[in-house]
């Protein structure tokens, strides 16, 4: 994929989460929480409207059937993601709805009723006002 997040401070150990031994992953993708304790990754994996939970951020790169089922991912920490769209400094960030264009992108969730845990993927730090910027985005899945 491209556009992965880059960890800029990490807050605590990574978790480690459920893949399908054939996914690949880079460091730093965005993983969507699908089922119990397991990851999935690509393509409009996330849906925007139903502001999906977020299973982590991988901590490192995961090759397609090498046998492995679990992936390392941070839940907790400062990240740089690039934005889809503004958002000011405080305000919540979710998973962007992944595509070609815009994998591993973030955005604003503040026009978004009543999200709460792991929708939130975090806040940002900094305000944006173009798309395609890089971001500070505190994250604190739950």
């Amino acid at each position: 994929m491209a556009n992965e997040a880059t960890l800029l401070k990490q807050y605590s150990l990574p978790s480690a989460v459920t893949v399908a031994d054939g996914t690949g992953l880079e460091k730093g993708s965005l993983l969507r929480l699908q089922g119990a304790n397991t990851g999935v990754s690509g393509q409009n994996c996330f849906n925007v409207a139903l502001a999906e939970q977020c299973a982590g951020i991988t901590a490192a790169e995961k090759i397609a059937s090498d046998g492995l089922t679990k992936v390392a991912v941070y839940l907790d920490g400062e990240f740089a993601f690039y934005m889809s769209g503004g958002v000011l400094a405080g305000q919540p960030v979710i998973a962007c709805l992944s595509g070609a264009t815009y994998p591993n992108w973030v955005q604003s969730g503040a026009n978004l009723a009543m999200l709460s845990g792991s929708q939130i993927l975090g806040y940002a730090l900094e305000n944006i006002t173009t798309t395609g910027t890089l971001c500070r985005v505190r994250v604190h899945l739950k």
